[in-house]
């Protein structure tokens, strides 16, 4: 087999990706591409394009995601992945709900790899507001989404898709990624009050802000120059000083709202554990899953792990979806 390197002795089955490349990109605005998946026989590493009946990968993307890599362990690996999903004839869409302090970008990674697993994803603006009106924010984008739904969370993202998956039907799955997972009536204080070890609380900065109906509320935010030790401690360090200017607050009445339902009574559940968590002790993690009955996996992990693990958060999203998938 020729050895593939697309920075130096580019063979010709290297050229041969980058001509398909090139032909994607020109050809996908004309023959809408949307269901192409990118292949290459395993050998021969030869690449191939044929429709992919309830796939959602994109041709360009997956092309795209191809430079500057070893193409062909990325179109292998496309193949590989694609292969566990393409047989399905109707396909969840994956909702990924961010928590405190962070925003939809830190589901980035996660996303993308979703979507080259063929996995249609959405992924809103939760308000962080209060527990109640949040719920009901992200209620409304489920609303309008149709077929099967499997809700992912991070963090205070746990406590909203707990409360918004009992009202709608079409939620089938929920995953907890080192989130709150609160049973009806307890609060997201309750739980880290009941296990030591949060460093949150000491990081915290207050600040008021008025309200358009009259009188003030406080947001919470976490202290920048704490925030790549205790939020994300995995991250490469101009990554968390990035996401650290970038945070979003929460309204602090949202921590000690309870919650008015918890969906995982009824519906399958996943909980991935991150063990090196300084903001949600590992062992209310546990706890929490346990209790719910989930699908417990761990990984050695900051409380940013859907960033710093994005292939391990995708991998127990993707084990939902397949539950849940048909055909």
């Amino acid at each position: 087999m020729n050895s593939i390197s697309p920075r130096s002795g580019v063979s010709e089955h290297t050229e041969a990706v980058h001509m398909m490349i090139r032909g994607i990109l020109m050809v996908r605005p004309l023959l809408q591409l949307g269901e192409a998946s990118a292949r290459c026989t395993p050998g021969s590493w030869k690449p191939s394009l044929r429709p992919s009946p309830g796939s959602v990968v994109d041709a360009q993307q997956a092309a795209l995601r191809c430079r500057g890599e070893d193409y062909g362990e990325i179109l292998l690996s496309l193949k590989m992945r694609n292969s566990n999903m393409q047989n399905y004839t109707t396909m969840p869409t994956v909702v990924l709900v961010h928590g405190a302090f962070t925003d939809g970008s830190s589901w980035k990674a996660v996303t993308e790899s979703l979507q080259a697993a063929g996995c249609r994803v959405v992924v809103p603006a939760n308000p962080l507001r209060g527990l109640a009106s949040d719920s009901a924010y992200v209620a409304g984008i489920l609303a309008a989404i149709d077929g099967p739904i499997v809700l992912a969370g991070h963090s205070y993202g746990g406590e909203v898709i707990t409360n918004v998956a009992a009202s709608n039907p079409q939620v089938k799955a929920l995953v907890y990624i080192a989130a709150i997972m609160l049973e009806k009536g307890e609060s997201a204080n309750d739980i880290l009050g009941a296990f030591p070890g949060s460093q949150l609380p000491d990081v915290l900065e207050q600040i008021t802000y008025p309200l358009s109906i009259g009188g003030e509320s406080t947001d919470l935010y976490v202290r920048p120059e704490r925030f790549p030790e205790v939020f994300a401690a995995d991250v490469s360090k101009p990554e968390a000083v990035a996401m650290a200017a970038a945070q979003r607050p929460i309204d602090a009445s949202a921590l000690g709202a309870a919650s008015e339902n918890a969906a995982w009574h009824s519906l399958p559940s996943w909980y991935l554990v991150s063990r090196n968590d300084r903001v949600i002790p590992p062992a209310a993690q546990r706890y929490m899953a346990e209790r719910a009955h989930a699908r417990l996996t761990e990984v050695d992990s900051s409380h940013a792990l859907m960033v710093s693990q994005p292939a391990m958060v995708a991998q127990v999203i993707e084990d939902a979806v397949r539950s849940v998938a048909t055909g």
